[in-house]
């Protein structure tokens, strides 16, 4: 039997966070690297969640919460001029927007809190295997032991790669931007769907807390640069004549590949750094909670009948189980981009006089309930 006592966790990002607050919650001693001089950046998520993934963050992401909403709208938009089509996806559980930065702001404050030390402005370029446990290593200086390395380094994923966790790394790329309005829209979150914007994934503007909204394309297949200027191109056809103020730009890689294999021995992946995000959405704090709790979840298994090695083969069982839905999901949004990608499923909706759909789950979004068909 062999009992785990202390975890370096490389990245203080929301998975690194996450982490560390489940971890010391459950008697482990953590240590926590960050190559930024303080957490909650550089800001890049959107931060819409369901409601079980806010229970299961908890006070954190509660008092983070800057609005919610019950359905969402899909634009899609045909190169002719036409009108666009309307198609609203109904929520029978309400999706919450949080303050992603406030979110880790206060998971920082716990995980203090709870003994956990972190290493700021410390990037970890290396995990060194010695004498059955671990050592991180910053330019030459080593931290630890450590009985299990976690890797929340998020999409850029160098570490996960270096580890053979996530050997083919695919990424897009999103861009925001916070502007605030003249005159407020409806409180709900439109879609935008074009070929214009992108052809495999979509624009959005997400009522954010009085007349600011986030407004943001997200784009395969694109270099940064060409993601950027389609969000200016976006921004100026939608609320060219609306805003009075961009207060800010910000974004960054989104995982695109199937979720990998988790770990190897016991240097174990969370988050981003392992793509469990979903196709359709592009949404990864799901992903995040799901995969340090199955990471929580094999430790405790370890700890009662494991041996050592066993780690990585529990946790990538227990984490393929409880994301298995994703699989599902990748192979459909495969058939999507085969068959032209969104737009087509605008033109379908369009022929058979779709409306809306009601939605079971928001971290499944292949539940539809029957289509709303218009008379």
């Amino acid at each position: 039997m062999y009992e785990v006592r202390d975890v370096g966790v490389v990245g203080a990002g929301l998975a690194g966070l996450y982490a560390s607050k489940t971890l010391l919650r459950e008697g482990y001693s953590v240590d926590i690297f960050e190559e930024h001089r303080a957490v909650g950046i550089p800001k890049h998520c959107t931060g819409l969640i369901s409601s079980y993934t806010l229970y299961l963050l908890g006070k954190p992401a509660i008092k983070s919460v800057v609005n919610a909403f019950d359905r969402y709208e899909l634009l899609f938009i045909n190169h002719k001029g036409d009108k666009p089509y309307r198609v609203t996806l109904q929520f029978r559980e309400r999706v919450y927007l949080v303050d992603r930065v406030n979110l880790e702001k206060k998971l920082y404050e716990e995980v203090v809190a709870q003994g956990g030390r972190f290493f700021l402005k410390t990037h970890i370029n290396r995990v060194i295997a010695l004498h059955g446990k671990y050592r991180v290593s910053s330019n030459g200086r080593a931290y630890g032991p450590y009985d299990v390395v976690v890797i929340a380094e998020g999409a850029k994923r160098v570490l996960v790669r270096k580890h053979s966790l996530c050997p083919n790394v695919t990424n897009a790329i999103g861009f925001q931007a916070m502007v605030k309005l003249r005159e407020g829209l409806a409180d709900v979150p439109y879609i935008f769907i074009s070929s214009n914007i992108s052809r495999y994934f979509f624009g959005w503007l997400v009522p954010y807390a009085g007349r600011e909204y986030l407004v943001g394309v997200m784009d395969s297949n694109s270099r940064a640069t060409e993601v950027f200027t389609k969000l200016l191109s976006l921004l100026r056809k939608l609320l060219s004549h609306n805003i009075t103020r961009i207060r800010e730009f910000f974004g960054g890689y989104i995982p695109l590949n199937k979720l990998c294999i988790g770990g190897s021995n016991r240097v174990i992946g969370v988050g981003d750094a392992i793509s469990p995000v979903k196709p359709f959405t592009g949404g990864g704090i799901y992903g995040v909670v799901e995969s340090v709790n199955s990471l929580s979840d094999a430790l405790k298994l370890l700890r009662e009948y494991g041996e050592s090695t066993e780690l990585a083969y529990i946790y990538g069982r227990i984490l393929s189980q409880r994301l298995k839905r994703l699989a599902s999901h990748h192979a459909v949004k495969g058939i999507v981009d085969l068959v032209g990608g969104f737009s087509t499923l605008g033109v379908i909706a369009r022929l058979l006089r779709i409306k809306g759909y009601c939605v079971k789950y928001y971290d499944d979004m292949l539940r539809l309930g029957k289509p709303l068909l218009t008379s």
